[in-house]
């Protein structure tokens, strides 16, 4: 039989079926031989990446006719990785050469494939990346906008030898009996070396380095079953061990809540990580979006041992370079959920994130890699030295975690959650002191004299001098909710609080109709119509928002401690509740989209944050008000919630709707903000919104006092003491104490 019939018979070569342990072989197998060839500066495990002016980047099964040397050097910056790229060794050279270039030294060409003993074949992936051997610019990190914990994604500073450098401070873990800050080995210094951070204009000593720290470990110790001979993962992770806790916030600046940790390692990894969006916030370069386009990046070689990176992120197709430089080392890289979510086919019906009801925010970012390291590469011209692009190293964050025994500090516990902040919350409870219309002295008394419990005074609130909001501190009654019951501290933090805090209204249910129809039938504000309505979605009872019923509830025991006489429990009830209505006056609590394209921290923290001062927020909340006052016609708690959806309804369709916060917010530039601008166009009608929910405040407390007959059973209006307040709100639930304002999931309200 004639040898072509038979290889018609045979299978085309499958490359896809290539798995990450046939690379690495390959590579092994040819490493030597490729370290030998002239001009390649390191390889890496991916897949191929193709040219955008080959018409194979944009269809699976077009072929280049022309010649192929026309379609010029293949370069990161100019090339895409698709579904249908084959697994393959990526060489990496300093410049390209076309085939017909080694006709004087065909010893140097590299070939389109490594070929292994038992007949497996391994595509070969050369890419120009001419590496720009200059010391990046280092960039003196912005110190504005900085949340008022430390936290992740923020910059440290240390000295070194006479010289002051900074990096980022990645997140908080814990050994079991230590908190500390994680960032590169090199950031965190020397053991016992001080580092600094900036809270509040601030700079302040936040901890010392400790003397847990990694540099690099044998490739084989890391990845016991791959093959990796001779090889060094750099690993770089330090710890800070943190002064006070109390100071901290467990969110991650500018990404939001951490949420569980991506492994990666021996029995997870694999090549479904290539092309992952990822993001992180970076000291000195701020948010970093960019996508994993190589494994196990082999950038050095020193004493006959290769040292590899985890992992080289670049940039993501059509986005421009990858945005990080000097001063991002220690910054955590996150899967990036929602861009993934954008880009997916829609093959299932789940929810989106913008689908999802949020935890203070939405589905919290679970993190992968630590940066610790960067690589810049030419572009073309390679002798142009401003066309040099950078791309980040990182390492897998569970192999640091297990090499230093700590885990990650994640969820909703003490992150920087997504409200009003600060100034929103305390200006709401601070004004709403001054719009009682009851004809009771004892009552306006009351709440002008415990506006210190409650906020802050007017100056404090302009000036921005807001201090205090720490654990052991006396945390303002409106932001209680926030900066206590969201901790993770036994004893005080609350998880089940998180739901309480939106309801996404506009979200459409099963039957299609969303909450703010079938709220429009009074008797459907029931907690039970509410949970048949998220079980029709799939909802997790974790998720279940329940915010108008929450209201419902505080408002019940208002009447109950008024009617008993019980002046602080009031005023504590009182004062917490300012929180949750100034939640319901928020636009982006009732809605679906409340965390598209990041919106959420940028237009409720820091536009409000930026724009204290004359014309800001105090201003336009009092300008709001139009000279009208609180009322008590809410007789029961029913009709606190029914007024609780009209106040979110009022919001959502006549003052301020999150279609029109998005399109602002849109137009921005989101690595560096306009927050005045923002202000300018969505100031005046965010007052109205603020003033809607004051008002609704002060007509909620003093209904509260005329349902439970407060002038009979209340004589005093003087300030609460601030230690009788937290010995209510402060304990949990723990064996023999009560919980003060029980914080339940949406299935345990009554109706």
């Amino acid at each position: 039989m004639p040898l072509s019939s038979i290889t018609s018979i045979m299978p085309a070569r499958d490359f896809n079926a290539l798995s990450l342990i046939d690379l690495l072989e390959a590579r092994e197998a040819a490493h030597v031989h490729l370290a030998r060839k002239g001009g390649v500066i390191a390889t890496a495990i991916g897949r191929y990446l193709i040219r955008e002016n080959d018409p194979n980047s944009r269809d699976p099964h077009a072929v280049y006719k022309g010649n192929k040397a026309d379609l010029g050097p293949r370069r990161l910056d100019n090339s895409v990785i698709t579904k249908w790229s084959w697994p393959c060794v990526l060489v990496f050279v300093r410049s390209w050469r076309e085939a017909a270039d080694f006709r004087e030294d065909p010893q140097n060409f590299i070939s389109p494939s490594i070929d292994l003993p038992d007949g497996r074949q391994v595509p070969v992936c050369v890419v120009e990346a001419a590496p720009q051997t200059a010391a990046w610019e280092p960039m003196v990190p912005a110190i504005s906008d900085q949340p008022r914990r430390y936290c992740g994604g923020m910059p440290v500073y240390s000295e070194v030898q006479g010289h002051e450098r900074f990096g980022t401070l990645g997140c908080l873990v814990t050994d079991g009996t230590t908190t500390y800050a994680l960032t590169a080995g090199h950031v965190a210094g020397r053991p016992n070396a001080v580092s600094k951070a900036f809270c509040a204009g601030e700079l302040n000593p936040i901890g010392t380095a400790d003397e847990k720290q990694v540099v690099r470990q044998p490739f084989q110790k890391i990845y016991p079953t791959l093959p990796g001979k001779y090889v060094d993962s750099c690993l770089d992770a330090g710890l800070i061990r943190v002064n006070n806790i109390g100071h901290w916030s467990a969110a991650v600046h500018g990404i939001g809540s951490v949420g569980e940790l991506i492994s990666i390692d021996m029995n997870t990894l694999s090549l479904s990580l290539i092309g992952a969006p990822v993001r992180a916030h970076g000291a000195a370069s701020g948010l970093i979006e960019g996508q994993i386009l190589a494994l196990f990046f082999r950038y050095q070689a020193l004493g006959g041992y290769d040292y590899v990176a985890d992992l080289l992120i670049g940039p993501r197709p059509n986005k421009g370079p990858l945005r990080t430089r000097a001063g991002d080392s220690g910054s955590v890289f996150f899967y990036d959920h929602v861009e993934a979510g954008a880009s997916r086919e829609a093959e299932t019906t789940r929810l989106t994130d913008d689908e999802k009801e949020k935890t203070g925010e939405a589905e919290p970012w679970r993190p992968l890699a630590l940066q610790w390291g960067g690589q810049r590469f030419f572009g073309a011209p390679a002798a142009d030295g401003n066309s040099s692009f950078p791309f980040a190293l990182a390492t897998s964050l569970s192999t640091i975690c297990r090499e230093l025994s700590v885990e990650i500090i994640r969820g909703q516990d003490i992150a920087l959650p997504e409200y009003w902040g600060e100034v929103g919350h305390f200006t709401i409870g601070g004004v709403a002191c001054d719009l009682i219309s009851s004809n009771s002295t004892t009552l306006k008394k009351l709440f002008l004299n415990n506006r210190v419990n409650i906020g802050f005074d007017d100056a404090s609130l302009v000036s921005g001098h807001i201090t205090g909001l720490g654990l052991s501190d006396n945390v303002p009654l409106a932001d209680v909710p926030d900066d206590v019951w969201r901790l993770s501290t036994p004893g005080i933090g609350r998880p089940k609080d998180a739901p309480t805090h939106y309801s996404d209204m506009d979200q459409k249910g099963a039957n299609g109709l969303t909450l703010f129809q079938i709220c429009e039938n009074p008797a459907n504000i029931k907690p039970s119509v509410w949970l048949h309505y998220y079980q029709g979605i799939g909802t997790q009872p974790h998720y279940q928002g329940s915010l108008p019923f929450r209201i419902k509830q505080i408002f019940e025991l208002m009447v109950r401690y008024v009617s008993a006489g019980q002046v602080e429990k009031f005023i504590c009830a009182s004062g917490i509740l300012a929180h949750y209505v100034g939640d319901a006056c928020q636009p982006l609590h009732a809605s679906r989209l409340h965390a598209a394209n990041g919106v959420h921290s940028p237009y409720e923290t820091y536009m409000l944050n930026a724009n204290r001062g004359t014309n800001g927020v105090l201003q336009k909340t009092r300008l709001g008000l139009a000279g009208r006052l609180g009322d008590s016609n809410i007789l029961n708690g029913a009709m606190a919630a029914e007024r609780t959806i009209a106040l979110m309804r009022k919001v959502h369709d006549e003052i301020l709707s999150p279609e029109e916060i998005l399109e602002v917010w849109n137009a921005q530039n989101h690595q560096s903000p306009n927050y005045t601008t923002m202000w300018q166009k969505l100031g005046t009608k965010t007052g109205k919104c603020m003033a809607e929910g004051a008002l609704l405040l002060a007509s909620l407390w003093q209904s509260a006092w005329r349902v439970g007959n407060g002038d009979q059973h209340i004589h005093t209006s003087n300030t609460v003491p601030y230690t009788e307040l937290k010995k209510l709100f402060k304990p949990n639930g723990t064996t023999g104490v009560e919980q003060f304002l029980p914080s339940l999931y949406l299935s345990e309200y009554e109706d």
